[in-house]
């Protein structure tokens, strides 16, 4: 849409992922921004006027850039996952403010996915380890001054999520303006347009199928209490029921060669490692239906869930849109999903998915919903 208006767009990021996850790769990325003659090794020393691809350095790296003036807008995303390290947009937002000319003060909009402050103590009602719940307290306690002098740096704080905005405007009434972000859902298509609806497997298989990432607290805390609490139900039921996770598990590490997993046998001192931590799976996890395959590419995804009998999203612990949800409404697998993850998609009370609170709601709506192999149509998107 920028480019479209005739605007230069660059893009400053802080991490490289793994090749085989990156997507699109930095090449690419680096095309589609207009950068041309582009050289990886260039990254971390480019200071070139846009369009441009930089990789963060340190806070020198981005007082040069704001000294040039280059910028009309600049959107800063809002994330806390190096907490209690100070976020990126902590280190860009007052340094953007400081060192770009009086005269060429750019734009800035905060883009917010999560009302963090809430999201962290809803966490530490749903943590089940002392120490990590005593770090949720404090966060959330902590989050309050700190998004409170962020927001103040802002022209404009933007929502992806009503739900999110909502809680945000409760505790910060001075902020001097908000936007709600709508992003058309077409662009996180599945399927390419026009394609012909896929050969769903859901009435022939026992696969309950889980997306997420096992590092985002809100997924591992999701998992841990479904297999607590509606596994059990579910496998009496259904005994060849298989629970297929999706996504890097908890306590997994990157390096050169990849993820590198948590094996809760050798690390059981360890919160959190492997999707089973904290439950009676923990390590047996293949012999009790739980499958742990770890991060797909987009084709291996779209075949695997084909043949999700149901989709479940037990988040409790969430303010924000869950875009996993998306995948399973387009390729119409029926859907078992808590009220905190179905309210930002207005799916409180839908006709193809069940909508739970309660443990026992959860396995209940989840064992009607894998005996009924005609409880889902496809959505259109």
């Amino acid at each position: 849409l920028l480019q479209s208006q005739g605007r230069l767009v660059s893009l400053l990021y802080r991490r490289d992922a793994p090749p085989s996850q990156q997507s699109p790769p930095t090449a690419v990325l680096a095309a589609q921004l207009g950068v041309w003659g582009f050289r990886r090794d260039e990254l971390t020393r480019c200071l070139k006027p846009p369009p441009a691809l930089y990789k963060f350095v340190n806070v020198r790296q981005l007082q040069a850039l704001a000294a040039h003036g280059w910028f009309d807008m600049v959107l800063v995303s809002v994330w806390f996952w190096s907490d209690p390290a100070p976020a990126f947009a902590e280190m860009v937002m007052p340094t953007l403010r400081a060192h770009s000319p009086a005269h060429k003060q750019p734009f800035v909009s905060l883009l917010v996915d999560d009302a963090h402050a809430v999201r962290a103590a809803r966490l530490a009602t749903g943590e089940t380890d002392a120490a990590t719940r005593e770090g949720y307290e404090r966060q959330a306690a902590t989050l309050l001054p700190r998004l409170r002098s962020l927001y103040a740096l802002a022209d404009v704080v933007s929502h992806v999520s009503a739900e999110d905005q909502r809680a945000d405007r409760a505790l910060f009434p001075d902020v001097r303006r908000w936007l709600l972000l709508r992003t058309p859902i077409r662009v996180m298509r599945a399927l390419p347009k026009h394609a012909a609806a896929p050969h769903r497997q859901f009435g022939h298989t026992r696969h309950v199928g889980f997306l997420g990432n096992g590092q985002t607290a809100t997924n591992h805390q999701a998992i841990q209490w479904f297999l607590s609490e509606c596994w059990p139900s579910l496998r009496l039921a259904y005994p060849t029921m298989r629970l297929r996770l999706v996504g890097r598990p908890p306590g997994s590490k990157t390096n050169s060669s990849g993820v590198v997993r948590c094996e809760a046998a050798s690390s059981p001192e360890v919160a959190h490692c492997g999707w089973a931590w904290g439950t009676p799976y923990a390590g047996v996890e293949a012999a009790n239906g739980i499958d742990e395959l770890g991060f797909y590419s987009a084709d291996a995804l779209l075949d695997e869930a084909l043949s999700w009998r149901i989709f479940v999203a037990p988040i409790h612990a969430t303010t924000g849109i869950n875009t996993k949800l998306l995948l399973a409404l387009e390729l119409g697998v029926p859907i078992v999903v808590s009220t905190a993850a179905a309210l930002p998609l207005d799916l409180a009370a839908p006709s193809h998915a069940a909508a739970a609170t309660a443990a026992t709601a959860v396995a209940a709506d989840a064992t009607a919903t894998a005996a009924n192999t005609t409880a889902a149509a496809a959505a259109t998107l």
